[in-house]
């Protein structure tokens, strides 16, 4: 019995570190924005929470990463509005911060009245919601742009 109890607890570390390498090796990851890009118009909460969980600090020194993962970010939240949020609260989710952060940053122009009126109407945990309609609304600000609430 003891012998079986020790192959198990085995069995459970070599499990446990070999999802915590591939969980490590999806940080930053193009694959997964190839997904997401590819299946823009027919995404699930899966494919959002992979795209979701390779957002990283150490990503903002991979500029094709960074460029493309912040573009991908608004067409997710532009056509999947309730879909993004649903990912982001995810228990699998915890970089949320680091998110927040890229969607504040965006590379392209974007019509931010658009994204706030869509983000508004979210039925969703209201302090995440606003944390995404104030970032609209000093990104607006910084363009010298006001956002009707």
């Amino acid at each position: 019995m003891r012998e079986i109890l020790k192959l198990l607890v085995i069995l459970l570390t070599l499990i446990h570190l070999s999802n915590t390498a591939l969980a490590q090796s999806e940080k930053c990851d193009t694959d997964k924005l190839l997904v997401i890009h590819e299946n823009i118009d027919s995404l699930s909460i899966q494919m959002v929470e992979d795209f979701l969980y390779t957002f990283d600090e150490s990503c903002k020194n991979n500029a094709e990463y960074s460029q493309w993962s912040k573009e991908l970010l608004y067409k997710v939240i532009d056509k999947r509005t309730d879909l993004f949020f649903k990912a982001l609260l995810s228990e699998n989710i915890t970089n949320d911060s680091c998110i927040l952060k890229s969607f504040s940053s965006p590379l392209l122009d974007y019509n931010f009245q658009k994204f706030y009126d869509k983000i508004k109407v979210t039925k969703t945990n209201s302090s995440v919601r606003n944390s995404y309609l104030n970032a609209l609304v000093e990104l607006a600000k910084d363009e010298g742009l006001e956002i009707v609430r």
